[in-house]
């Protein structure tokens, strides 16, 4: 249908506005942002689609000489197991060097917590990451996660 007076112009101006702050608002709600609560507790940056895994969240604050690492990998229901190591890097123009790489944790449940400092010798960018290994009814998945400071 085409429009043939200004009022039909206007019309489908509006419906296509709507349309797009509809997607926008869609969009917006599928990805929440992130944030940390009062008692510092992590939640999600981005939540994945994974058949184990609900969520991972990653947290990174550095302050001074001092990097803040925490994570939370948390599993579907029917989760035995969580493996996961933590990396910490500085990128250098478009390179990253390791850091810190942490020993593994395993956690025979559900929930995985991380939380540990890293004494800095350089400011600069940094990543703080994670890979997991995810078992859910004999299944395992394997994860990873980051975020930069």
């Amino acid at each position: 249908m085409k429009p043939t007076t200004t009022k039909d112009v206007m019309h489908m101006k509006m419906i296509r506005t709507t349309a797009v702050a509809l997607v926008v608002l869609m969009v917006c709600a599928a990805c929440p942002l992130t944030s940390i609560a009062a008692n510092n507790e992590v939640i999600p940056t981005i939540q994945r689609r994974w058949s184990n895994t609900d969520q991972i969240s990653m947290a990174l604050d550095v302050s001074g000489t001092t990097a803040t690492c925490g994570s939370k990998i948390l599993g579907n229901p029917g989760t035995t197991k969580i493996v996961a190591t933590f990396v910490l890097e500085r990128k250098t123009g478009s390179t990253y060097t390791n850091v810190k790489t942490w020993p593994t944790k395993t956690v025979n449940g559900e929930v995985l917590r991380f939380s540990d400092t890293c004494t800095l010798t350089k400011g600069g960018t940094y990543r703080f990451s994670v890979s997991a290994v995810v078992t859910r009814n004999g299944t395992d998945e394997t994860v990873t996660a980051w975020t930069e400071d």
